[in-house]
């Protein structure tokens, strides 16, 4: 059915535009390149803020998080939030290459069609996402989707269990922009996981009237490949339960 969904698609006048926030996306990975969004109005790397958008040199997106862990062979890694969304731990490229890796060119695989990736990095260690990170991110997305930017979709491939009426605001400004928030339901093995409380589920800051995919993938521990498609359910849901701050990326085991 992939291939039939896929045909489906149609051309749009301008790039249809889907944000990861996430670990970063490795923007230079070869199914990657020619996916990602790149920002006109800016120069890169040449210290200005070139759109006048309040960022500096936000080519691919921005990294919001800032650096804060160890790379098992380049070593420790510490600063703040800057322009360079690069991946720390690839989840983030995962989740991007799902949504867009290049199709028809006989490597690897191929993504859900022909989008362009901007990459909001909310994570600074894989682990822990900070709630300041996730907002100045949607509040990013918010101000380039008025700017022109056809951005569709906010993909929030993780969860957790903390609240935050703060955070609560800047998800319904997605919906108020016309926004999809695609958001993971998580790895459980229930059939109705979104429902029971006690489980982290990235939308509990966002209202009932607001626009939601949330999708999941139960089997991964027993027999499927991490993020294979053949395992993922989908529904369309009322965001009206838990948050994404203080969780992790829903990342299988390696």
């Amino acid at each position: 059915d992939f291939p039939v969904a896929r045909s489906l698609m149609k051309p749009t006048p301008t790039p249809v535009v889907v944000d990861i926030m996430d670990t970063g996306v490795d923007y230079n990975h070869p199914h990657l390149q020619d996916a990602m969004w790149i920002n006109p109005g800016e120069i890169p790397d040449n210290g200005y803020d070139d759109d006048t958008n309040g960022y500096v040199d936000d080519v691919y997106g921005y990294d919001f998080a800032g650096d804060n862990y160890t790379h098992p062979t380049l070593g420790p890694s510490n600063d703040g939030p800057d322009s360079d969304p690069m991946d720390i731990l690839t989840h983030g490229t995962h989740v991007a290459g799902s949504a867009a890796a290049t199709a028809d060119n006989a490597l690897g695989i191929a993504g859900a069609g022909k989008l362009k990736i901007m990459a909001l990095k909310v994570s600074p260690d894989g682990d822990s996402i900070p709630d300041s990170a996730t907002i100045a991110a949607i509040d990013y997305l918010v101000a380039m989707k008025a700017r022109g930017v056809n951005i569709v979709v906010a993909n929030a491939s993780f969860g957790g269990t903390d609240y935050n009426p703060t955070e609560r605001v800047a998800f319904q400004s997605l919906n108020t922009a016309g926004i999809v928030l695609a958001a993971a339901a998580g790895n459980g093995d229930a059939s109705a996981c979104w429902r029971n409380t006690s489980q982290p589920k990235p939308h509990r800051n966002s209202s009932p009237e607001s626009k939601i995919m949330s999708i999941r993938n139960p089997r991964w521990q027993r027999n499927a490949p991490p993020g294979a498609a053949s395992t993922l359910q989908t529904a369309s849901i009322p965001m009206q339960t838990n948050s994404p701050t203080g969780g992790k990326p829903n990342t299988p085991p390696t």
